[in-house]
């Protein structure tokens, strides 16, 4: 498994090449997609368990920047 620690204020930015999985990477940090296997948390909380007003306002301090309809390397997450 992999865990990803994001913290308050801090600025993370997600790039690499083509296929590695950066977009699926912000889709189940946005609870947009639920994972095949494990737990996406965000402040502790399984957001696998949530309905769309609780997914709505955990998203709400997220700033995802998509180009194109796709993510790029120049795409940035922040929280």
């Amino acid at each position: 498994g992999s865990d990803l620690d994001l913290r308050v204020g801090e600025l993370t930015v997600v790039r690499g090449p083509s296929g590695v999985g950066k977009s699926t990477l912000l889709r189940l940090l946005l609870g947009l997609e639920r994972p095949d296997a494990g737990v996406v948390t965000l402040d502790g909380t399984d957001l696998a368990g949530l309905g769309r007003t609780a997914l709505a306002a955990l998203r709400r301090p997220i700033r995802v920047d998509i180009r194109s309809g796709r993510c790029r390397s120049t795409a940035v997450a922040t929280r």
